[in-house]
């Protein structure tokens, strides 16, 4: 299974975090495009042959989102398209649970892996450094960072859409035009809320 993973940023501090939980799978055939507005220098500061840093000027703000995705998408060559956003964070076994979902149903075009909210907060009220709090396991919602399908499917839609229930839209759309989802209730990613 050959996964591209399309990781849209706006440089957050937490975009190393992201791609550390991708260089960390289980499964290490995929190709990581990272498409961003304005970071230099990233590719040689994270040194992994697989990374991609494509730099664009997209539009800004809510659009950016569906525009990077796009661009990431057209980029890659691989079957399966897999994402996560400069705030979330892949379990080491994230793919490699999408991979054995896609073994025991080689019929599915789509996969949908449950992700648990994460904050951060201050260790104590005096204290300036955090920790990661986590929160409710969303084994319900679309979400972005838990969804993968093929390559097929996705041309088969008009793209990401830039709007509030993007990654909803995007899964319906390749329902209706005749994709075969799984889901499963294991938690394989975290994701900030």
């Amino acid at each position: 299974m050959q996964f591209d993973i399309i990781l849209p940023s706006i440089g957050r501090l937490s975009l190393f975090q992201a791609v550390e939980s991708v260089i960390h799978q289980d499964h290490k055939d995929w190709r990581l495009w990272i498409v961003c507005d304005g970071i230099n220098r990233l590719e040689s500061a994270i040194g992994d042959s697989r990374i991609t840093v494509l730099e664009g000027h997209g539009p800004r703000h809510e659009d950016m989102g569906a525009w990077a995705r796009n661009a990431g998408i057209a980029a890659g060559t691989n079957p399966w398209i897999a994402y996560i956003d400069d705030d979330d964070v892949y379990l080491s076994h994230h793919l490699s649970t999408i991979s054995s979902l896609l073994e025991a149903s080689p019929h599915a075009t789509m996969v949908r892996t449950a992700g648990q909210a994460f904050s951060w907060r201050h260790k104590s009220p005096r204290s300036k450094e955090k920790k990661r709090k986590l929160g409710a396991v969303n084994n319900t919602d679309i979400l972005t960072v838990g969804m993968a399908h093929t390559r097929e499917s996705f041309n088969k839609t008009n793209g990401w859409q830039a709007g509030t229930a993007h990654d909803k839209d995007l899964w319906n759309k390749m329902l209706s035009n005749g994709g075969v989802s799984i889901m499963t209730d294991q938690v394989t990613f975290q994701f900030a809320r």
